[in-house]
């Protein structure tokens, strides 16, 4: 099972920025020090007490910013990790069933993208916060002004486990026996998902 742990992470890793070598942080929100331990890349899924937090990220150019803008990208950007998330563990648990093999690519799709629109009516944002970079984007010396936005939402365990149930028992075609061992597979996954914590 630690492979969906390992898929769950590499899905909310996708939307992040990657850093360059040559990035100086000039100021940060709330004149901190240094960057928050939830606004880490290499933690893009974090657990803490009942809820599950996903990380999200924008870049937004330094002129005229609109941080407020900039925190609905990263917010944004966070919901689709947690739509990836679901449609790879879905397709997983449908792929490993006994009787994933009579239910074709369409229909688990269909299945991971209602899931994914319940579970992320119920995210709700929890944290922000931003860093102006100042960065050597050529040989030349030439630099660029630019802020990178951190936004984490979070979803309570019962919910999400509630938002994929229902889908799963409102989809037509699931067998009561292949709902009840995706229902099964699911929360090996969310316990497992405990292991990555803050």
């Amino acid at each position: 099972m630690k492979k969906s742990i390992l898929m769950l992470a590499t899905v909310a890793t996708l939307g992040a920025c990657g850093g360059n070598m040559q990035d100086k942080v000039i100021a940060r929100s709330d004149d901190r020090a240094s960057r928050p331990s939830w606004a880490k890349e290499e933690k893009p899924l974090t657990h803490k007490g009942s809820d599950l937090y996903f990380l999200g990220q924008a870049r937004i150019p330094a002129e005229k910013a609109n941080l407020s803008m900039g925190y609905r990208i990263a917010e944004n950007d966070a919901k689709n990790s947690i739509a990836g998330a679901i449609n790879q563990n879905l397709t997983y648990m449908f792929q490993n069933a006994e009787e994933g093999t009579t239910y074709d690519a369409t229909q688990v799709q269909f299945v991971s993208t209602e899931s994914a629109k319940a579970v992320m009516s119920k995210a709700v944002p929890s944290d922000h916060y931003w860093e102006k970079v100042l960065s050597t984007v050529s040989a030349d010396n030439d630099k660029e002004m630019f802020y990178s936005v951190y936004a984490r939402v979070k979803i309570s365990e019962a919910d999400l486990k509630k938002a994929i149930d229902r889908t799963l028992n409102n989809t037509k075609g699931i067998s009561e026996d292949l709902k009840k061992k995706a229902a099964q597979q699911w929360d090996l996954m969310v316990a497992e998902q405990y292991q990555i914590t803050e």
